[in-house]
């Protein structure tokens, strides 16, 4: 892997694992915090629910500012969402933290895939830009749930 190449395509793995972390702990917040089905499944919308427009102000804020820039502020916006995650299972887990900490997930990770793939296609050389970044958004999709 080219060394340029290597920066866009570990953020996009990071930002896979951070947004797929999650998924297991699903059932974790069922068993022994109370959390319904129902509202396991509405964390899931949520984080849908900020993913889509993050994926369209994510493209169109890294056309104007720059793929690095929108890329590393999505990397902070999802460390903040970790911490408003951790912080509402610490002592039990808080549906509204839960809430509020998908939806800054799914907003940071959408902004950050759109801007990190295209990043990676610019950075890639020849037509293996596209591959290269779903094979490390793909790396991060699998990591995230296997060590959670």
């Amino acid at each position: 892997m080219q060394i340029r190449l290597f920066a866009p395509a570990l953020a996009l793995m990071v930002m896979g694992w951070g947004s797929n972390q999650f998924a297991p702990l699903v059932v974790t917040y069922q068993l022994h915090a109370g959390l319904s089905v129902t509202d396991a499944q509405m964390l899931f919308v949520v984080s849908t629910a900020g993913l889509v427009p993050g994926l369209f102000l994510g493209g169109m804020a890294s056309d104007r500012m720059g793929r690095r820039r929108v890329v590393l502020w999505s990397l902070g916006l999802l460390g903040l969402s970790t911490g408003v995650l951790w912080v509402s299972t610490a002592g039990g887990a808080s549906l509204a933290g839960l809430t509020a900490g998908r939806l800054l997930a799914g907003l940071a990770s959408g902004m950050g895939f759109s801007a990190g793939a295209a990043w990676v296609k610019e950075c890639a050389v020849g037509a293996h830009g596209p591959r290269q970044a779903v094979t490390a958004m793909t790396l991060g999709f699998s990591g995230g749930p296997l060590v959670a």
